[in-house]
């Protein structure tokens, strides 16, 4: 399973990062604002970060005996 966080300046853009590097298949863990940059709380942007993760591992076909 591989998990990535993802940065961006609205949930949509950082929606769209996650679909363009892990595929539609990607699922979504967490996802949070927060803000950055600024001076001493002034100025600072509000920016989204998203948690998705996406499984490669081959699928384990079981049959019946």
């Amino acid at each position: 399973m591989q998990v990535k966080r993802f940065v961006a300046n609205t949930l949509q853009e950082a929606i769209l990062k996650v679909k363009k590097e892990m595929g539609k298949n990607a699922v979504i863990l967490h996802t949070r604002k927060f803000k950055e940059g600024g001076f001493f709380g002034f100025f600072s942007k509000e920016m989204v970060e998203v948690t998705a993760a996406i499984d490669n591992s081959p699928l384990t076909v079981i049959e019946p005996p």
